[in-house]
C-alpha cells in the first residue's frame, strides 16, 4: 500500500478511531480511498483502532510498517569498468579524460553524464568547511581594491583604467566604495582616510597587505611606509 508521512499516518489513525468515513479522510489527506481502506485494515489488525488507548509512538508505527519498498534501480553502464575507473581516479585523471579512455580503450557507449554520476557515487564530494569570524563593533574593516576595466575619467573625459575601492565594516556590514584612476600609494592611503572618516568610532585597523592590489610602481606599499602613514589615517 502507498506509504504516507508519519504525521499523516497518526492523523489517519486518529480519524479512524473517531469513526470518520473513508471518503472524508481521503479528501482531507489528499490520498485515495483505497489507501485509507488498506490502512484501516492494517491498523485494525495491529490493534491501533481500540479506543481508550494512547496513540502509538512513531517508532512503533514505523517498525510495524516495516521497510518501505525500494524502487527498482538500473545498474550503471559504467559498473563493468569499475576497476578501470578506480585506477584512473587514483592517478588523478579528470572525468572527461576517463570518459574518453573508456570510449577509446574499452568501447564504452554510454554518456559522459553516466561517468560523472558514477564517479560521484564512488567518491562523494566532501563538503567545504566554513568558519564564520565574528568581530566586535569598530574592531575590523575589510578592504578590496581591484580593476573594474576602463571607464571615462570625468576629469579629462578620456577612457582610462579604473579601480574600485570597497571598505566594509565587519560588524555592521556598512560599506564605503569609490572609483579611482590610479594605484599610487598616496591614492591608496587617501582612500582609507576617507573610508575611516565615515566611521569615527573605528579603531586602528589591522592591515593585511595580501588583499591589496599591486600598485602602479609594480609592488605594494612597504610595511614601513604603512606604519609611518597610519597615524595620519586614523
Amino acid at each position: 500500500m502507498e506509504r504516507v508521512h508519519m504525521n499523516y499516518l497518526r492523523d489517519l489513525i486518529h480519524r479512524l478511531r473517531a469513526g470518520e468515513r473513508d471518503r472524508q479522510i481521503a479528501q482531507d489527506l489528499k490520498i485515495s480511498r483505497i489507501t485509507v481502506r488498506k490502512y484501516r485494515e492494517w491498523a485494525a489488525g495491529q490493534g491501533y483502532l481500540l479506543t481508550g488507548l494512547p496513540l502509538t509512538e512513531d517508532a512503533t508505527l514505523a517498525a510495524a510498517l516495516g521497510i518501505p519498498p525500494q524502487p527498482p534501480r538500473t545498474p550503471s553502464r559504467v559498473e563493468p569498468y569499475r576497476e578501470t575507473v578506480q585506477r584512473l581516479l587514483s592517478q588523478k585523471v579528470e572525468m572527461v579524460a576517463i570518459f574518453q579512455r573508456l570510449q577509446d580503450d574499452h568501447g564504452f557507449t554510454g554518456s559522459y553524464s553516466a561517468v560523472r554520476r558514477y564517479v560521484h557515487q564512488l567518491r562523494p564530494a566532501t563538503p567545504e568547511a566554513v568558519v564564520r569570524v565574528h568581530s566586535a563593533p569598530g574592531e575590523e574593516m575589510q578592504v578590496d581594491f581591484g580593476s573594474v576595466g576602463k571607464l571615462v575619467d570625468p576629469a579629462n573625459g578620456q577612457l582610462r583604467s579604473a579601480y574600485a575601492f570597497v571598505a566594509t565594516l565587519c560588524f555592521s556590514r556598512h560599506q564605503y566604495a569609490e572609483l579611482v584612476f590610479d594605484q599610487k600609494v598616496a591614492t591608496w592611503i587617501a582612500l582609507h582616510r576617507r573610508a575611516l572618516s565615515l566611521a569615527p568610532g573605528m579603531k586602528l585597523p589591522r592591515w593585511s597587505l595580501r588583499a591589496t592590489a599591486p600598485l602602479r610602481n609594480g609592488g605594494r606599499p612597504s610595511t614601513a611606509t604603512c606604519l609611518r602613514l597610519l597615524p595620519s589615517i586614523a
